[in-house]
């Protein structure tokens, strides 16, 4: 089998990924190497520039990973690049919207309760069983773009557990 690692440069760009099945592998030129499992959010913060690769964790035929990725333009330029992890349990999203990314100013920013990120963004993950809903408050001024990433109840071994489905992420 012939595996292609290709190294981007990015800069310049709060890039977040959220692992949504599989394992995804990182590596970077700050020196952060890790494999990432089901649940876990990838935060990068380009700044000024970074050189990274991410692929599959697995080399056994069949297995894959899936993952949602988003890029959102900073609040300014000519940051110092970030790179961080984080995750959250089923349960700490299950029937709710639980706050993943903040805006670094915020108290969940600044508390660690959220990843920080350099813009006034909020980032949401839930898992909703079927009938449930979650609400959010937002302001006139605001934005909402939500993404609904799979029924997972038929996808991942880990949600058949919970029962839980979909995925779903708010940005405002």
């Amino acid at each position: 089998m012939l595996v292609l690692l290709l190294a981007c440069v990015r800069s310049n760009y709060e890039i977040f990924s959220y692992i949504v099945r599989g394992a995804l592998r990182h590596r970077d030129n700050m020196g952060n190497v890790e494999t990432l499992p089901r649940g876990f959010v990838q935060f990068t913060s380009a700044g000024t520039g970074i050189v990274h690769s991410e692929f599959n964790a697995s080399d056994k035929q069949g297995d894959y990973v899936h993952f949602i990725q988003m890029w959102v333009k900073p609040s300014r330029h000519g940051l110092r690049p970030n790179y961080q992890t984080k995750s959250w349990t089923d349960a700490d999203k299950q029937g709710q919207l639980r706050l993943i990314l903040a805006p670094t100013e915020s108290k969940e920013g600044q508390a660690g309760s959220a990843i920080a990120i350099n813009q006034d963004v909020r980032v949401y993950a839930s898992l909703l069983k079927n009938g449930e809903s979650a609400t959010l408050d937002v302001g006139d001024d605001r934005e909402v773009y939500v993404h609904v990433i799979m029924d997972t109840t038929s996808y991942d071994t880990e949600a058949d557990k919970t029962g839980a489905s979909p995925l779903c992420f708010l940005c405002s």
